[in-house]
């Protein structure tokens, strides 16, 4: 887990972790864990406190870069990331061992942590300490629509 205490934010390079493989089937990655092979991507949307328009280029840069390093350590795999001056979209792919809630919640703390030891608060009162709304955004997403799906668990066993 990560280092609370101090300014140590992400793991030391002797703290890593059992690495399982991937594998290539068409033109699609997928993870894979002892006993399974997996694709699960997420759409997620992460909002600022307010909807304030804090990420200027240069904070939007950070966020950028902290965010595939916080993912990396908890061993998922960011896809893609990008966002605008209130708001950041994020493709992430997890392990079906794994939470779509705890995912958010680990790379929004960890990154409000970081962004806010780097900047400094954004906010006031309450909310000094606090960069992202609570709520977040999670759509999954995938290789097919939903009713080429439903047509082929329709087709299985009829031939």
């Amino acid at each position: 887990m990560l280092q609370h205490s101090g300014n140590n934010t992400l793991p030391r390079p002797h703290q890593q972790r059992v690495k399982y493989g991937g594998k290539r089937i068409g033109n699609a990655d997928y993870g894979t864990n002892a006993h399974c092979v997996h694709r699960l991507l997420f759409h997620i949307v992460f909002v600022t406190k307010f909807r304030r328009q804090l990420f200027a280029p240069n904070k939007l840069k950070y966020i950028k870069e902290i965010l595939p390093r916080i993912a990396h350590y908890y061993n998922y795999n960011l896809i893609e990331i990008n966002g605008e001056a209130d708001h950041i979209h994020l493709i992430l792919q997890i392990s079906p061992a794994g939470s779509v809630g705890v995912a958010v919640g680990r790379l929004k703390s960890v990154s409000a942590k970081m962004f806010l030891n780097r900047y400094g608060a954004q906010f006031w009162g309450n909310h000094v300490r606090t960069l992202w709304n609570s709520g977040y955004f999670v759509a999954s997403t995938g290789g097919v629509t939903l009713d080429v799906l439903r047509k082929y668990v329709e087709a299985q066993g009829t031939s």
